[in-house]
This record gives C-alpha cells, structure tokens and sequence, in this order.
C-alpha cells in the first residue's frame, strides 16, 4: 500500500488537478461535455488512483462539473476527485464476473448529464467519440510529479543494476539474480 505521507511515491494531486483542465479546455475546444476514460494508467494519471489491477476503475472528467472516480477498491484520500464512488467489484471474496457492467450501472446517472462524451476505449454501454490523440499527446511532456516518480523509479533501476553486476556468475540461476535485484530496488526506494 502507499504510503500518503511519503508523495515521493505518488502524483501530485494538484498536478492531477492541472492536466484535468487541461483536458477540460480540450474538450470544450471538440464540443463535448464530459470525458470517460477506463483504462488504469489515464485514472492513475488524472487522479492519483491507481487500483489493484483485477479491479475495474474509470474516471469521469466533465467540461464543468465535479471529477467523478468510480472504482472496485477503497480510493485513497489524496486523489484528485470531487467525488468517489465504490461499486461492488466481489460477493464474498468471488470477483464479480462483469465489472464494467456493474461499473456502468453505476456510472449510468452521471454519463444522462452529457450528450457529447469522450473516451480512450470503446464500450459497449456508451458511445464516445475517441480522445486518445488528445490523451497521447498531453502524455508526451511530462509534468513535475511525473518527472519526480520517473526520478524514484531509476534509483530502484540503479540499484538493481548494480546488485546484478555483483551477483551474476557462471551457475547461478537468472531467479536468484532476480530475486536479489528485486530486493536491492526495493531496499533503495523503500
């Protein structure tokens, strides 16, 4: 788990908050209300929320309007959203089998307010007119907390490099060299 107290291991949430308008203004140059994005790595992006990977999330970013993060974990409280919605993602430990149709019914009062929405993958329960050139390109220039998290990662690269160098030898295994490069970048980065 992260932890909030240490944001050398998160976006900024007031950075998140920045590239939201910035795809507000983008949006409202396409003449569309609201964006939907799903994939994990734009939620991450935009709000700070980074799931497990098992469990379906999606933000909804409207022109005007509160930022709505719909997702199958507890949010974290740093995340840059106005409001946070949890759906049920498992019945007693046994993942529900179609998140994104449970996700959706969720999501089905917020996404009647727009007529205009945009989106980075297509759903058969909405139709959006795709976005992904606008998210790649606002992808390409890295903001501050991006640079600082890519900054963190390399220590961790660094220092598994370097355990590498030191461990690989003639019949030890590639598992073994793994496990201790694994170790030393988490032991540099914490």
């Amino acid at each position: 788990m992260i932890d909030p107290k240490n944001t050398a291991n998160m976006l900024s949430p007031d950075s998140c908050k920045i590239r939201q308008q910035r795809l507000r203004d983008q949006l409202a140059s396409r003449n569309l209300d609201a964006a939907l994005l799903t994939q994990m790595h734009y939620v991450h992006y935009f709000t700070g929320h980074w799931g497990r990977v098992i469990l379906r999330s999606a933000v909804l970013i409207p022109v005007e309007g509160p930022v709505v993060l719909i997702t199958g974990t507890p949010a974290a409280d740093y995340v840059a959203t106005d409001e946070c919605i949890e759906f049920e993602s498992n019945r007693r430990g046994t993942l529900v089998e179609d998140q994104g149709a449970v996700m959706f019914k969720v999501l089905e009062p917020y996404l009647k307010k727009y007529t205009q929405l945009g989106g980075d993958q297509c759903h058969r329960q909405v139709q959006a007119t795709d976005i992904n050139d606008i998210l790649h390109a606002m992808r390409r220039a890295k903001d501050a907390d991006e640079v600082a998290l890519i900054s963190r990662a390399l220590v961790g690269w660094e220092a598994a490099l370097v355990t590498a160098r030191q461990v690989i030898a003639p019949g030890v295994t590639e598992i073994e060299v793994y496990a201790q490069m694994q170790a030393a970048a988490v032991k540099a980065i914490g």
